[in-house]
């Protein structure tokens, strides 16, 4: 009895010891092999809302293209790989990078207070705006003036969000009706469906710059945005080589001639 009350005693210890020198592993976070399985693989796949001209969309062909996509490729070009595009419903966002569908949402993602609680973001590589588009001939000046009106947005957007975070104009209207992609809500507001459509100024530049005589847009606007990449919260090392390769194509000048061909202007300087 004494025996195995002894052997006891020492196997108790012996798990005791190696608990106490396997908690520091234990507790620590996985490695991070993200960029190691970036590079293994080849690529990496962003995912977009493949209907948000001029930052990505489907040309006339069905081609996806886009200053994202250009940028994206100019980047993947960078770090010595490839870049596939895969779209997605705007609104699921955070599951596409959940469960690995995508490695990056890239595609006018702005970033927000709320989204850095899913998401880790590259830094800001341009600047936004949330404004109000109403058809030409619509009676309406300011924000004001379309209280009791219906207003449509794209769900899950930061357009949505800037509307809901804007207390007193939220409160104003009738509503806010929700589309999988501005152009319906576009749409929508051409047929009288709605009133007004809150979108990212990228996309009334783009749509104004095809058709001036339809749209318009109120001199007030919902706020000011900056433009990031959404990487998943677990892939430090694969962000930290985008950044690295995002900077360089920047600094080296080609990000400034992408922008030239889809904006005029280079929308990468600070």
């Amino acid at each position: 009895m004494k025996r195995f009350l002894a052997l006891l005693l020492t196997a108790v210890m012996a798990l005791a010891l190696f608990a106490g020198c396997s908690s520091p592993a234990s507790q620590s976070s996985a490695e991070d092999t993200s960029l190691d399985d970036i590079m293994a693989k080849g690529h990496f796949i962003v995912g977009l809302d493949d209907s948000f001209p001029p930052m990505g969309y489907r040309d006339e062909n069905g081609n996806i293209v886009g200053f994202d996509i250009d940028l994206a490729k100019a980047v993947a070009a960078q770090m010595g790989i490839e870049v596939k595009f895969q779209p997605v419903v705007w609104e699921n966002i955070a599951l596409e990078i959940a469960n690995g569908n995508v490695d990056v949402i890239w595609n006018g993602c702005t970033i927000t207070d709320a989204r850095k609680e899913t998401f880790d973001f590259s830094d800001p590589y341009m600047e936004n705006a949330q404004v109000v588009i109403v058809l030409t001939d619509a009676p309406y000046q300011t924000l004001a003036d379309l209280v009791g009106k219906q207003v449509g947005t794209q769900d899950g957007s930061s357009s949505q969000i800037a509307i809901e975070n804007n207390a007193e104009f939220s409160s104003s209207i009738a509503g806010i009706t929700g589309y999988p992609t501005y152009d319906k809500a576009l749409l929508d507001l051409v047929a009288g469906r709605v009133d007004a459509v809150v979108a990212d100024a990228t996309v009334f530049g783009y749509y104004y710059g095809i058709d001036p005589t339809t749209y318009r847009k109120l001199d007030e606007e919902l706020g000011a945005e900056e433009f990031g990449i959404a990487f998943a919260k677990d892939a430090d090392a694969f962000r930290a080589a985008l950044q690295e390769a995002l900077d360089e194509v920047i600094a080296n000048g080609t990000a400034a001639q992408i922008s030239e061909s889809w904006f005029g202007y280079d929308v990468t300087a600070n």
